[in-house]
């Protein structure tokens, strides 16, 4: 545990040099005498345990407050206290080092906003950016509206997502709570101009994780009875009726029938065929009289049939496939 494996980095301070870490301990040399080390800690809290096994000294330190240097400057301070060595002004250093930091951070928001596009506007109405984003291994990304604006949850953090430039918004800043500050949360849309993506540099080294957004809430079961009826287009007819669950399916002619998902508003995705979705066009009276499929291949309209079998909307040319 107390034999040096890894570098980890050269401290700028010349009393301590070198930092390694071993099997759980940090390894090192304080003002020339070996010290191992660990420390630990959260949002709101931090401490370090050190050990100086040729003077069988040990320094343990617990705060209420992280991240910050008190652990690194009251052990130094203890150490050379008991080990009566000229005291060193550590807090005279990590205040110095405090004042650069706060100045350097000023030049890089300065940066950063610079950066930003002025005058560009998201595509779309906040509205359409809220949903829910889904990833195999990363699990659920969440965005919501409120209050005008949009924020975000994901794995039990959340905060407020601010607009950037053009489809972009970022992870607001949020230095009291663990959170993927300033992270871009870029959204994406299919070919109708959906919104049905963003993507999110969450690891360095690999490219973007993208998130897919996921079926939207089923809708009433007003809305699903509306729904049901046969629609026409050319010499096909297209059944959409109601399952055992109530859930709306698709039965073109000479086609096995499909299961309708929630996708966007009044569009739903026709299971097994990605790509293909299916809207329902509803009139002021409420009635549904026209379904548009959006497909790959283009955009194709039916209208709802008589009692007899036959169209009652105007001609149309193509086909679903």
């Amino acid at each position: 545990m107390r034999t040096p494996r890894i570098l980890e980095s050269r401290s700028e301070f010349e009393e301590i040099g070198d930092l390694h870490y071993g099997f759980g301990l940090g390894c090192g040399h304080y003002r020339g005498s070996l010290w191992h080390a660990h420390g630990g800690g959260w949002i709101g809290w931090g401490s370090l345990i050190s050990i100086f096994p040729e003077q069988r000294i040990g320094v343990m330190v617990l705060t209420n407050r992280a991240p910050s240097p008190v652990t690194q400057l009251l052990t130094y301070c203890a150490f050379d206290r008991l080990c009566e060595l000229a005291p060193i002004d550590w807090l005279g250093r990590f205040r110095e080092r405090k004042r650069r930091f706060l100045a350097q951070q000023k030049l890089d928001q300065a940066a950063r906003t610079a950066a930003h596009k002025p005058d560009t506007q998201p595509s779309h109405a906040l509205a359409d950016y809220a949903g829910q984003y889904e990833h195999p291994a990363y699990g659920r990304f969440v965005v919501k509206l409120e209050n005008k604006a949009l924020s975000w949850s994901w794995r039990g953090l959340s905060g407020n997502l601010p607009h950037r430039h053009y489809d972009i918004f970022e992870i607001a800043e949020n230095p009291t709570n663990l959170s993927p500050d300033l992270l871009a949360v870029t959204f994406g849309y299919d070919r109708e101009g959906i919104i049905d993506r963003l993507s999110i540099p969450l690891e360095p080294m690999v490219s973007e994780i993208v998130f897919l957004r996921t079926g939207g809430d089923l809708p009433d079961a007003s809305f699903r009875e509306a729904c049901v009826g046969t629609y026409q287009h050319g010499p096909t007819h297209h059944l959409v009726a109601l399952d055992a669950d109530g859930q709306l399916t698709l039965s073109p002619t000479g086609q096995p029938t499909y299961r309708l998902i929630p996708y966007q508003s009044t569009i739903f995705a026709i299971d097994t065929l990605p790509g293909f979705r299916l809207e329902f066009r509803f009139e002021p009276s409420g009635a549904v009289e026209t379904i548009v499929f959006h497909q790959p291949n283009g955009t194709f309209v039916a209208h709802r049939c008589d009692d007899s079998g036959n169209g009652v909307g105007g001609d149309d040319t193509g086909e679903p496939a």
